[in-house]
C-alpha cells in the first residue's frame, strides 16, 4: 500500500511538472470571421501537437501563455510570459493563400497549417532567446529562420515539408520583417524577405535535395551549391543545439544537432543587447 501510494505520488508530481512546461493557449476578441482562422487549426489538432513536440525536445522552466489577440503587433511580455500573436497575421496568411492558389482549396488549408506552425516555431524561438537569455547571433533574423525551418524539417509530418517553402513564403508575406527586427540593414522589406527566403531554401535543399525535384530544375542547383546548402544546414544545427544547452530535453533527437559541426561559421555569438517586440 505504501509503494503504492509512493507511485502514485510520483506520477502526480511527472504530470504536474509535464502540465508546468507546456504552452497554454488564449484567444481574444473572437468574432465569426476569426473562428474561421481557427478552425482548420483545431481540426489538425495543431496547438495540442505544437505541444507534445515541444515537450518532446524542449525543458520551460515555466509555462508561455501564447494569445492570439485582435492588435497589431507581436510582442512577448516578459513579465506575464504572455507571446501576443495579432490574428490578422492568420487572416493575411489565408488571404495571400487564396489569391496564389485559386480554386486549391486543399492546397491552400495545407499550406496554412504549415505556415501556422511555422509562425509558432519561430515566435517560440525568439521567446526562448529572450526568456532563458540565450547566446545572441551575428545575424539574429536568420537565426531565428534557421530554428524555426529545422524544426518544421525534423517533424514527422509529411505534409508540411511537402508545403514547407510555401508555408516559409506565406510567412514572410504575412509577417514583415520590419515588424520582428526594425531597420537590420539597409535592404528593403522586400530584399530581406527574398534574402530570408533563400536562406530557408538552402536548408530545405541541404536536408534532401530529392524531395523537391522541381526546385532543382527551376533554380541554378550544381553539386557544389547543394553542397555548401548541406554544410550551412550543419552549422545551424549545431549551433542551435548549443544554444539550447541544458534546455533540450534528454530524450530529444536535437541533441544530435551538435554532432553535424561546429556552427560557428553560421552563427557567431556577439555581445548585443536582445530585443523583442
Amino acid at each position: 500500500m505504501r509503494l503504492t501510494i509512493i507511485s502514485i505520488a510520483v506520477l502526480w508530481v511527472w504530470l504536474a511538472s509535464a502540465h508546468a512546461e507546456s504552452l497554454s493557449w488564449h484567444f481574444q476578441g473572437l468574432n465569426a470571421q476569426n473562428q474561421s482562422l481557427l478552425r482548420p487549426l483545431e481540426a489538425q489538432q495543431v496547438f495540442r501537437r505544437f505541444n507534445r513536440t515541444v515537450r518532446q525536445h524542449v525543458r520551460l522552466n515555466k509555462p508561455v501563455h501564447v494569445v492570439f489577440y485582435p492588435g497589431a503587433e507581436t510582442f512577448f511580455d516578459p513579465q506575464r510570459d504572455e507571446l501576443l500573436i495579432p490574428l490578422n497575421i492568420l487572416q493575411r496568411m489565408q488571404h495571400d493563400l487564396a489569391q496564389r492558389f485559386p480554386e486549391q482549396e486543399e492546397v491552400q488549408h495545407a499550406v496554412y497549417i504549415a505556415a501556422v506552425e511555422y509562425l509558432l516555431w519561430y515566435q517560440l524561438a525568439r521567446v526562448l532567446v529572450y526568456q532563458y537569455d540565450l547566446p545572441a547571433a551575428s545575424d539574429a533574423a536568420h537565426s531565428i529562420d534557421a530554428f524555426a525551418t529545422l524544426a518544421m524539417l525534423d517533424s514527422k509530418q509529411g505534409l508540411n515539408q511537402l508545403y514547407l517553402l510555401d508555408a516559409v513564403e506565406a510567412f514572410l508575406r504575412a509577417v514583415p520583417s520590419f515588424t520582428l527586427w526594425g531597420d537590420l540593414s539597409r535592404r528593403s522589406e522586400d530584399e530581406q524577405n527574398e534574402a530570408r527566403y533563400r536562406f530557408a531554401m538552402c536548408l530545405v535543399m541541404g536536408a534532401d535535395h530529392r524531395q523537391f525535384p522541381e526546385l532543382l530544375e527551376e533554380q541554378t542547383w550544381n553539386q557544389q551549391r547543394l553542397d555548401r546548402c548541406q554544410q550551412r544546414l550543419q552549422a545551424a544545427r549545431s549551433a542551435w543545439s548549443q544554444r539550447l544547452g541544458a534546455l533540450l530535453s534528454e530524450w530529444s533527437p536535437w541533441r544530435k544537432w551538435r554532432e553535424a559541426g561546429t556552427g560557428e561559421s553560421e552563427f557567431a555569438p556577439r555581445s548585443e543587447t536582445k530585443t523583442v517586440r
